[in-house]
Order: C-alpha cells, then structure tokens, then sequence
C-alpha cells in the first residue's frame, strides 16, 4: 500500500531535483531512471521505455525496467494505436497484460 505521505515527499524530492538540473546530457535518462527506481515498485511499473522518432518510425533508446522477462518492442510504427494515443493525449500508459 502506498503511503501518502512518503510518496507525495519523494516525489517533491525529484520534483526539486528536476528544477536543479533543469537539462543537460542525459537529463532525461537519469530522471527516468530516478522514475523507475524510487516509484517502479509502489506504482507496479514493470518497465520505462524511451523511444527517439527516426523516419516513420520509433526506436528504442533506452530501457528502464525490473526486467519483467519480456523483450522491449524495439521499433513502433507511427500508426501504432499507442502512438496515436500518446500524439492525441499527450501521454499514454501501456498494460502490457492486455496485449
């Protein structure tokens, strides 16, 4: 169960160390990697994937997961349904367990 409290005070802890950082090399990496390992286990993410838009297409840059023993899909058309989601929502989270 998640508690409160410890949640919203890790979360401003990160939230503080994005406005310290603010960019760089690798800026996005080490969020999503901070992402992963202080919220992956209370928020039940089974892995964070960061895709680069090349062609018509998305590649795979960089995976931050609990290795669920499943391969990451390594290349995602821009007609993907997820992808439409994400470009009509601004975000989309994915349930691995439907597909």
């Amino acid at each position: 169960m998640i508690k409160p409290k410890i949640f919203y005070r890790d979360f401003d802890n990160l939230l503080k160390k994005i406005r310290l950082k603010k960019s760089g090399e690798n800026f996005l990496c080490s969020i999503l990697k901070e992402v992963q390992n202080n919220f992956g286990e209370m928020l039940h993410m089974g892995s964070l994937r960061l895709y680069q838009e090349r062609g018509d297409r998305f590649a795979l840059v960089r995976t931050f997961d609990s290795q669920n023993g499943k391969p990451p899909v390594t290349s995602v058309s821009l007609e993907d349904d997820a992808v439409r989601k994400v470009l009509k929502h601004g975000s989309y989270i994915y349930d691995e367990e439907k597909a």
